[in-house]
């Protein structure tokens, strides 16, 4: 995906790490950091993501079974 910095409101560089407007975000923001962060929310409005609860097993399987 191609992000072009020209679709990016301009009141975007008001948003800071101190004033996303929910705690997902917020989250979002420490792992991805605030300009991803930001890319998201401009680019992806409206989709949902979700992590399954068992995403992880498979690695955890070939650990615990070397």
């Amino acid at each position: 995906m191609v992000i072009n910095s020209e679709t990016e409101p301009v009141w975007e560089k008001y948003i800071t790490e101190d004033n996303l407007p929910t705690e997902d975000l917020k989250y979002l923001c420490s792992i991805i950091g605030l300009e991803a962060t930001k890319k998201l929310m401009f680019n992806a409005t409206g989709e949902k993501f979700s992590i399954h609860a068992h995403c992880n097993q498979q690695y955890k399987k070939t650990i615990y079974y070397r």
